[in-house]
């Protein structure tokens, strides 16, 4: 990073982002999963690297004398993956990297193996070396608690995901030393490692929502799949309100021309009032995840309605023959021209819409 230019003391936003800090709307919107195990081996900055590298060196080496090696990286990333997934859980929407949580995995397994296997160590070394566990872990949840830079959900994540591997891996049936035992061990990080999916999933679907009601951040989100899956459903409908209106215009210029008798219409005009009613049910059922589309549908829905009250006025014109019908107050032409400002509007709003989320017609990111 340093020789890319990125500053060592204090990295940039735009620099830790670019090099894999997890962010919940990149992962969760995105898919860009590899951020989990990317973050785990960058720091912001060279103190909190040199921090996090204390840590580990202090523990580190014991706690891989007592599980052996394979089982010591595997509970290093799996314990690293579980705070990376409780970070995002926790700030969906803020941006986290870090050893940290893989590190607490360490001292969780410690704690597991002590737990587990405390009759094979000496009581002059387990109880130092308990206590010693014990207070490093109180002193950094007290001190993550008072300082609000202090990714805990990361830390915590990590102590409880190490400490559940710890508690399997720690059994001499998958500590022992020979082929047996190698393949016990590979079996068991294997199931550790398949458990981290559901947690993964649940922990997508909390994130997800979190983002999506964070104000400043879900519209934006939701703009392009919104207006997508609105899209989707849509043409038909448009097809449909066209069709109908065309009717409508070939039936008011028969009238005028009175080229047919009126009451030859009146299965025609039924048939049409029959299709507007299921094409205002279609309508109420577009899908609107925002504020903005659902606006669109609303306005799609008051065109739909005007085109209704055209149709009854018809529908009183063959019953009764009095053409004073279309010239009453709100009548025929005051529908049409209601039903054609709907139209704009609903034309306004999507042009708003794209101009408001920089999308485009046929190129929606």
């Amino acid at each position: 990073m340093l020789l890319r230019g990125v500053n060592i003391f204090e990295p940039k936003n735009e620099a830790m982002y670019a090099w894999g800090a997890i962010f919940g709307p990149a992962v969760v919107f995105q898919g860009q999963l590899w951020r989990l195990p990317a973050s785990m081996f960058l720091h912001f900055g060279l103190m909190h690297l040199a921090m996090n590298m204390w840590c580990l060196v202090s523990t580190g080496p014991v706690v891989e004398r007592f599980f052996g090696h394979l089982s010591f990286a595997a509970l290093y990333l799996i314990a690293g993956l579980g705070g990376a997934i409780a970070s995002l859980v926790v700030h969906p929407t803020g941006l986290c990297a870090g050893a940290s949580g893989a590190i607490f995995g360490v001292f969780g397994a410690l704690l597991a193996f002590l737990a587990v296997r405390h009759r094979d160590v000496p009581a002059a070394i387990l109880e130092p070396m308990r206590s010693g566990t014990l207070a490093f872990l109180g002193y950094n949840v007290v001190f993550g608690l008072m300082n609000k830079n202090i990714d805990m959900a990361g830390h915590l994540g990590g102590l409880a995901t190490g400490f559940v591997a710890g508690l399997f891996l720690a059994g001499g049936w998958v500590t022992r030393n020979d082929g047996v035992g190698l393949l016990r061990r590979i079996g068991m990080i294997g199931a550790l490692s398949a458990g981290l999916f559901p947690l993964a999933r649940s922990g997508f679907g909390h994130a997800e929502g979190s983002i999506l009601a964070d104000p400043t951040m879900g519209p934006l989100l939701l703009a392009a799949p919104s207006w997508n899956e609105f899209v989707k459903e849509l043409p038909p409908v448009l097809r449909e309100f066209d069709r109908i209106g065309g009717e409508i215009d070939g039936i008011v210029n028969q009238l005028s021309r009175s080229e047919l008798p009126v009451q030859r219409l009146e299965p025609a005009v039924n048939r049409l009032i029959a299709d507007s009613d299921a094409l205002g049910r279609r309508i109420a059922a577009l899908p609107t995840r925002n504020a903005e589309i659902e606006a669109m549908r609303a306005r799609l829905a008051s065109a739909r309605t005007n085109q209704g009250k055209a149709l009854n006025f018809l529908k009183r014109f063959v019953a009764e023959g009095d053409p004073r019908i279309f010239n009453e107050k709100d009548g025929m032409k005051a529908v049409s021209d209601a039903l054609k400002k709907d139209v704009e509007q609903f034309s306004a709003l999507r042009a708003a819409y794209f101009k408001a989320h920089g999308l485009t017609e046929h190129a929606l990111p």
